[in-house]
C-alpha cells in the first residue's frame, strides 16, 4: 500500500458506512472568496434510504493516467487526492455560501475493496438521489468560449430545422422523412459554419467512463470548462445534428474519437431524444460496446461502471444477476467470463462473441478464448470492425441453451463455456492477412485483390461478385440517420464492385476511393480463407488451415474453432458465403450435433 493509500485507509473521515441503509459520504465544500485557498471540507453522512434534509450535487470529471497528488482538508485533517479531484472541487466551490457534493474519489475509500464494491452498487441510486451533476471538463486553453458561441448558434439552426424541436426525433433516425432527405442531400444544409477545431477540442477533453452512467443517471447535467458554463444537451444535441450533417463536412469529424464519445452519450443521456435515453432497461450487450469507446483506469469499470443504467434484470437473467455483482476482489479475467457469460443469457444468442478479436497472446493456452476483452490493444494496433450480425442467422433461429451456459448444479471449470452446435466445414487454405497497411494506396488494394481473385478461382466456383460479397461480408453503405441498420448488399452494388475491379485491372487508374473504403470496413485485419467443400470465406487474422467452421445455436454468424484435445478455441466471428442463412442447419441429423466446450 502506498504512502496516499496509507493516508486515506487511516483518515478519521472514513468511518465505516452501513451498507444496509445505503448509506454514503458527502462534502460540505467550505466557500472561499480566493481561489487559491486550500478546498475545506466538512463531511456528513447520508442514508438514501431517508428522507433528511442532505440535498446534494454529483461531480463527474476524468481522473486521467497523472498519480500526482494534492493536499485537501477533511474535518480538519489533511487527505491527498487525485489532482484531477482537488481541481473539480476547487471549481465547484462556491464564494459565498457552502455546497454539498459527492465525488466518488473522496466520498468512497478506494482503498477498501468491500467499500468500493457496495458503493458502486448502490451508483445508480447516488446519483437519481442528487439535485443534479456537474460535469467537469478541465481548464481554460482559450477554445472554450468560441466552442460554446458556435454550438449554440448551430443549436438555433436545429431549433428552427426541426420546428422547435417537435419533429427531432423523425429527424435524427427516420430515412422515410422528406427532411431528413433535404438534409442529407443539400451540401448547404448546415447553415452555420463548424468551428471544427475549439469544437474538437472542447469534446476530446478527457472524459473517463463513468461519465456516461453519471450522466444518463442524473436529473440533470452542467459542464463546467474554464469560466464558462453550459449545459451538457447544448454539446449532445449539436452533436447529433452534426452526425447526420457528416457526409457534407470534413471527415476529420467522424473518425474523431471525442465525436463518437459524444455520440454514443446522446443516444443514452439525452432522456428526450436519445435512442435509449427513454427506456428503463438497456441490453448490457449495448452498454458493453458503449463503455468500450470510452476511458477508465481500471478495466473492471467496463462492467461496474455501467450496472446502473442496466434496471431490472430480464426473467432469463434473474438466476445470473451474481455474475455482474460488483466485486473488486475479482481478477480482470474472471470479470470478463462473468460479463460474456451473463449477455450470453440476456441475449439468448451469441452476438457478443462476434466483438472477440485475439492477438497471438489472447489465444495462448493461458487466456479464456471465448471471453470478450475488457483491456483494449495498444494504441495505433489493428483492430478490425466487428462483423456485423443484424441481417444474417447462420443458426437458422436455433438460440443458446441456458443450461449449457449457466448450469444448475455450477462449474466444474468457470473457464468452461458449454455451447450446441454443429462443425459446417473445414478451412483448408487461408490468403494474406488484408493489414492496415494493404489500404494505404490503388496499387497495394490491387496487389491485395489480385491474390484473392487467385485463391478465389483457384478453390471455388465463386464469380467476381461473390468474392466481393465475401469482402464486404454481403454488407451495403450505410445510411446517414442515428441508429441505422446496414443493409445487405444489393445485386447492383456487388455488379458495380466487379466492374470497377475490372476497369482497375484493364486500364490500372488509380482504383477507386470508395472501392477501397468499403471493403477496408470489414476486410481490415481479417483473411481470406477457402474449405474443404469449396466455400470461400473472410475470417479472423488467426485463422489458419485445419480450423473448425462450426454453426452454434444462437449463433447468427458461424465461428472458427480451433481443436485442442478435449475442448476448443474460439478464433472469432467468420463470414463463409453460402451459410449465413441456415443453409447448414436446414435439413441437418440431429446427430451432427455436438457439444462444444470452449476454453
Amino acid at each position: 500500500m502506498d504512502y496516499v493509500a496509507v493516508k486515506q485507509a487511516r483518515h478519521p473521515a472514513y468511518r465505516p458506512l452501513d451498507q444496509h441503509t445505503k448509506e454514503i459520504r458527502l462534502l460540505d465544500v467550505i466557500p472561499s472568496v480566493n481561489e487559491a485557498d486550500s478546498v475545506r471540507c466538512d463531511v456528513l453522512h447520508k442514508s438514501l434510504n431517508s428522507h433528511d434534509s442532505h440535498e446534494y450535487e454529483t461531480i463527474s470529471y476524468a481522473w486521467g493516467a497523472s498519480k500526482d497528488r494534492r493536499t485537501i482538508v477533511l474535518n480538519d485533517v489533511p487527505l491527498p487526492v487525485p489532482i484531477e479531484s482537488e481541481r473539480a472541487l476547487r471549481r465547484m466551490r462556491l464564494s459565498d455560501k457552502y455546497r454539498t457534493l459527492w465525488i466518488d474519489s473522496v466520498c468512497i475509500n478506494q482503498v477498501d475493496g468491500d467499500e468500493r464494491s457496495q458503493q458502486v452498487a448502490i451508483m445508480s441510486d447516488i446519483y437519481r438521489s442528487s439535485n443534479g451533476n456537474l460535469i467537469y471538463l478541465g481548464d481554460e486553453d482559450g477554445l472554450v468560449g468560441p466552442a460554446v458561441e458556435n454550438m449554440n448558434l448551430i443549436y438555433e439552426e436545429m431549433r428552427l430545422w426541426t420546428n422547435d424541436f417537435t419533429v427531432a426525433r423523425s429527424v435524427l433516425y427516420y430515412a422515410e422523412e422528406g427532411l431528413q432527405r433535404e438534409l442529407r442531400h443539400s451540401e448547404e444544409s448546415l447553415g452555420v459554419r463548424l468551428n471544427l477545431e475549439a469544437f474538437t477540442d472542447l469534446i476530446g477533453r478527457p472524459c473517463r467512463l463513468w461519465v456516461l452512467q453519471e450522466a444518463a443517471l442524473a436529473p440533470a447535467n452542467r459542464c463546467y470548462a474554464g469560466r464558462h458554463e453550459f449545459d451538457l444537451l447544448l454539446v449532445l444535441r449539436v452533436a447529433a445534428w452534426l452526425y447526420i450533417h457528416r457526409t457534407s463536412l470534413t471527415a476529420e469529424l467522424s473518425w474523431n474519437t471525442g465525436f463518437q464519445n459524444v455520440i454514443m452519450l446522446f443516444v443514452y443521456a439525452d432522456h428526450q431524444y436519445g435512442l435509449f435515453g427513454k427506456k428503463t432497461r438497456k441490453a448490457f450487450s449495448d452498454l458493453l460496446y458503449a463503455s468500450s469507446l470510452r476511458q477508465t483506469t481500471d478495466p473492471r469499470d467496463r462492467v461496474f461502471g455501467m450496472l446502473g443504467l442496466l434496471g431490472q434484470l430480464p426473467d432469463s437473467c434473474r438466476d445470473a444477476s451474481h455474475l455482474l455483482s460488483p466485486d473488486y476482489q475479482k481478477h480482470v479475467a474472471e470479470v470478463q467470463r462473468d460479463a460474456t457469460r451473463y449477455i450470453i443469457l440476456e441475449d439468448n444468442a451469441l452476438n457478443i462473441l462476434a466483438l472477440i478479436d485475439h492477438s497471438e497472446t489472447s489465444l495462448a493456452l493461458d487466456a479464456c478464448s471465448w471471453a470478450v476483452r475488457l483491456v483494449k490493444g495498444k494504441k495505433g494496433s489493428a483492430e478490425p470492425n466487428p462483423l456485423l450480425w443484424g441481417q444474417f442467422h447462420a443458426a437458422n433461429g436455433r438460440v443458446v441453451d441456458p443450461r449449457l451456459v449457466l448450469p444448475d448444479t455450477g462449474f466444474d471449470d468457470p473457464r468452461v463455456l458449454s455451447l450446441l452446435g454443429m462443425v459446417s466445414d473445414v478451412v483448408i487454405e487461408t490468403g494474406e492477412v488484408l493489414a492496415p497497411e494493404v489500404y494505404h494506396s490503388a496499387e497495394t488494394v490491387e496487389r491485395a485483390l489480385c491474390t484473392v481473385e487467385e485463391l478465389t478461382s483457384r478453390r471455388t466456383t465463386l464469380s467476381t461478385e461473390d468474392m466481393f460479397r465475401v469482402l464486404v461480408t454481403d454488407i451495403g453503405a450505410r445510411r446517414e440517420q442515428l441508429g441505422a441498420r446496414r443493409e445487405q448488399l444489393t445485386d447492383s452494388e456487388a455488379q458495380q464492385m466487379a466492374a470497377s475491379w475490372k476497369s482497375c485491372k484493364d486500364s490500372r487508374p488509380p482504383g477507386p476511393k470508395n472501392l477501397r473504403s468499403h471493403i477496408g470496413k470489414f476486410a481490415w485485419h481479417r483473411r481470406v480463407f477457402t474449405t474443404a467443400k469449396g466455400a470461400l470465406g473472410l475470417g479472423p487474422a488467426l485463422t489458419v488451415a485445419g480450423d473448425l467452421i462450426t454453426v452454434l445455436d444462437g449463433g447468427a454468424l458461424p465461428f472458427v474453432l480451433r481443436p485442442e484435445k478435449s475442448s476448443y478455441r474460439v478464433v472469432g466471428a467468420c463470414y463463409v458465403h453460402g451459410i449465413m442463412h441456415g443453409t447448414d442447419v436446414q435439413g441437418g441429423e440431429e446427430g451432427e450435433k455436438q457439444i462444444f466446450d470452449l476454453r
